[in-house]
């Protein structure tokens, strides 16, 4: 079994900030309208950025 990389865990909070502030944030479920992802899920993946760009250093 391999193990997951993931982000730091100041990245993932910088990461969450950010989507906290986006337009396409929804609050009460914790997830991204663009692209349906559970925001701290997602903010933890190294293989995975925003799909608008908003993460620093993301493809």
């Amino acid at each position: 079994m391999t193990k997951v990389k993931v982000k730091p865990k100041k990245v993932q909070l910088e990461r969450i900030a950010i989507c906290e502030d986006c337009t396409w944030f929804i609050t009460t479920i914790r997830r991204c309208r663009q692209c349906g992802c559970k925001v701290e899920d997602r903010a933890k993946m190294t293989d995975r950025g925003c799909p608008l760009y908003k993460w620093p250093g993301d493809i």
